[in-house]
């Protein structure tokens, strides 16, 4: 768990380039640093390694940057088949097109840093990214190792109190955006006692394998108790909440599992309470309105997809 990144930097030798070397040597030298001096090295690097963040500062990317970075998409659609991530991208330029910028973002760089820059700055930047890379690595060994729900395959209860716990640390200190979404099956007490708690089981655990079918590698999905769900999506709003929770309502819908105490579709459904993080807000006040929208989604209506928004409205 504690293993060290990888920081790779891809400069031509300007005065900038020497001036992030610099930077990275003296602030993060705990992490492994490599520096390719051409693209052509670094994509050699890249093709052999596991690579965490990219610092990539060369002239040549204000004219071939775009292509560039396909060439290293193309090195990690290779790689997906052996479940490596792909590194966060940092580019330091002095272009200032929008344009140029959005087709940056496009093409996997996750900060774009507009030339002249200070050393603070650039510290800070790139310690976020490794923040977020730390956190996506707890979360991969959460969920693959000790804190999974042996049921689901999902983080269990354990993990997903650590995770709620390091949400709050992020959110707070980024203001972050990100949604939360409640999970409840519908009369799944009245199914164990039909069809036997072994059955149950067996659902329980399919529903685990279509949840994280549906979720992102930077969204954590765990099982919070019985045959409840709670998922937490960062960076989300909304309509990007609501659209996971519809393709898991169909998923489980057209998974066709029988359920005659569930009429009319007589197969097993859930229903789900939606909310999003508004400024300030702490993460358990979110969970709480997530909570409140799916016990009203299960008083009224059941089978349903519950915002907080509207339950707020309806107090």
């Amino acid at each position: 768990m504690n293993r060290k990144n990888f920081l790779l930097l891809i400069h031509d030798n300007t005065q900038d380039s020497k001036l992030i070397e610099s930077v990275v040597h003296q602030k993060f030298s705990k992490e492994k640093i490599i520096i390719a001096c051409e693209p052509s090295q670094g994509l050699k690097i890249i093709e052999s390694e596991n690579i965490d963040i990219i610092l990539l500062d060369t002239v040549f990317f204000e004219h071939e940057g775009l292509d560039f970075l396909s060439e290293i998409n193309k090195v990690f659609q290779a790689k997906e088949e052996k479940k490596i991530r792909k590194p966060y991208i940092i580019t330091c330029t002095t272009l200032e097109n929008k344009e140029y910028r959005l087709k940056a973002f496009e093409n996997g760089v996750m900060d774009y840093i507009i030339k002249p820059f200070t050393e603070e700055e650039l510290a800070i930047r790139i310690k976020r990214m490794l923040e977020f890379r730390n956190l996506e690595n707890k979360i991969y060994h959460l969920q693959s190792g000790a804190l999974k729900d042996p049921l689901t395959g999902l983080a269990n209860r354990k993990a997903l109190d650590e995770e709620i716990e390091r949400m709050a640390q992020l959110s707070t200190r980024y203001n972050m955006e990100y949604s939360v979404i409640m999970v409840d099956l519908d009369k799944f007490k009245r199914f164990n006692t039909v069809y036997g708690e072994s059955e149950g089981d067996k659902v329980l655990s399919r529903v685990g394998k279509i949840i994280h079918k549906n979720l992102r590698k930077s969204d954590f999905g765990g099982r919070f108790g019985g045959e409840e769900f709670l998922l937490i999506l960062p960076y989300t709003e909304e309509t990007g909440a609501f659209t996971v929770g519809w393709r898991l309502f169909k998923d489980i819908m057209n998974e066709g599992i029988p359920h005659k105490e569930n009429p009319p579709y007589n197969v097993a459904t859930f229903t789900c309470g939606i909310a999003v993080r508004e400024k300030d807000e702490d993460i358990i006040t979110v969970i709480k309105k997530a909570d409140e929208a799916l016990y009203y989604g299960k008083k009224y209506h059941k089978k349903v997809i519950s915002f907080s928004e509207i339950v707020s409205k309806k107090k």
